[in-house]
């Protein structure tokens, strides 16, 4: 199959129109992940502003006894550990 130039011209012109659609949609699709995921680390730092006080980052000596009321452990691990 031969195709002449002006063929081959009009051939090249439109893959390359493809080409930049698809790398457009490519672009999209990324900013649309980077917001989303700016979003929720920013949600996740509203919300867990308040929980970071002074006492949460002081080490808890395996000596001394930490109580909580039943249901309410920072994760259910914490009683498999003490």
């Amino acid at each position: 199959m031969r195709f002449t130039l002006e063929e081959m011209r009009a051939m090249i012109a439109r893959h390359k129109r493809w080409d930049h659609i698809f790398s457009l949609l490519g672009i999209l699709c990324m900013l649309v992940a980077i917001l989303t995921l700016v979003t929720l680390f920013t949600q996740l730092f509203i919300q867990g502003m308040p929980r970071l006080t002074p006492h949460f980052f002081l080490p808890v000596s395996p000596k001394t006894p930490v109580s909580f009321p039943p249901g309410s452990a920072p994760c259910r691990s914490c009683w498999l550990l003490r």
